[in-house]
This record gives structure tokens, sequence and C-alpha cells, in this order.
């Protein structure tokens, strides 16, 4: 995870405060349990419930989201909010992912890489643009994707084409969505730029 992954959170939470959570891809990368621990930042949680493929720190279940039919573990939006960050690259089918995210939280936070080395969390399979992600989420009826600034040098006319992370953010109410844009966007350092709303 990187650490605006978790400073994406950290918005989300400021609008949010769910009560009940589910996080995708909770095992975190050796090294980084204390930045990669999103329990200590979703404080109001009663109910936090951490998946992985593996177990270890961090997961409370061993579940595969990625199966094709997802076993009834979970009623129909049954978590108020859905987190998967710097997890969706390593989804082997990461549409079936997002649907079943879709099922089981009325909002969904997410972030993944788009200009990163292969990293192997136990695979890594994809790059996702803006574009694909609002795709990918847009069964919400309102949401945002984003990206953060370049990790490359490029003309200042594309400082935004090559970013190293890509970010979404799906849910049913207009009203939240328009509050995470508008705690973005009063950030001193625009790190996080939103490129398209729905």
């Amino acid at each position: 995870m990187m650490p605006i992954g978790r400073e994406f959170c950290v918005l989300a939470q400021e609008v949010l405060h769910p009560k009940t959570v589910l996080e995708v891809g909770s095992k975190p990368a050796v090294g980084q349990e204390e930045l990669a621990n999103l329990r200590t930042v979703f404080t109001d949680a009663k109910r936090y419930v951490g998946i992985d493929l593996e177990a270890g720190p961090g997961v409370d279940q061993i579940v595969d989201i990625c199966e094709p039919v997802w076993p009834n573990i979970w009623h129909l939006e049954e978590f108020e909010l859905c987190l998967c960050i710097d997890m969706l690259e390593h989804c082997r089918y990461p549409e079936q992912a997002v649907f079943h995210m879709r099922e089981v939280a009325q909002h969904l936070v997410l972030r993944t890489a788009f200009c990163a080395p292969i990293h192997n969390h136990p695979n890594d399979y994809w790059r996702f643009t803006p574009a694909l992600l609002q795709d990918l989420c847009s069964a919400y009826e309102f949401g945002f994707v984003a990206q953060d600034a370049p990790v490359v040098s490029v003309p200042a006319s594309e400082v935004y084409d090559w970013p190293h992370g890509v970010y979404a953010f799906g849910t049913e109410d207009e009203t939240l969505r328009n509050q995470i844009i508008a705690l973005l966007n009063l950030r001193p350092v625009k790190d996080i730029m939103v490129v398209s709303s729905w």
C-alpha cells in the first residue's frame, strides 16, 4: 500500500464514518503492517471484516473475491463500505471482484496501481486507467475516478498522464460523492485529481 492510498481512506472516513467495513485484500505486504492497518483509520466501525486469499495479519476470513460464484457469506449491501486499496491489480478477474464488492457494500473506496513495477502478492495481473475504473464501478449510481501525480517526467501539458495510482469512489448518495470531491479539492497539494464523476 502507498501512503497516499491510506490518505484517501482518511478522507473517506471524514465523510462516511461507516459502522460496518469490508476490506478486500487486507493482508499487508511485508514491512507495511502499520501503514496498511486501515482499522486504525475507520475507528467508527463496530464491525470490520478483512478478507484475503491468504492468512496473515488483518485477515479475518480467507475468501477469493474473484470466484465466479461467491460464497453466500454476506447479504446484499450488508456493509456500509468496501475498501479495496492497492489490490485490484492482483485480481485475476477484476470485473467479477468489483461486481461482488457492489453486491455487499453501499459505498466503495478503491485505489489501484497504474505506473508501478510488477509486484507479486501473490500475482500481479493488471493496470487500470480512470476510464476503465469508471466502467467497473458504474453499478453505483454516483461516483468519481481520480488519479494522483505522475511518477515519471512528462511535458507540463501531460502532467497527469502517468499517475502512480488511480482511484474510484462509488455510492448511491450524490451528496457523499460531492463531499469527498470537495475534500480532495481542499488539499493544499493537489496530489489526487478528480478526472470524471457521474
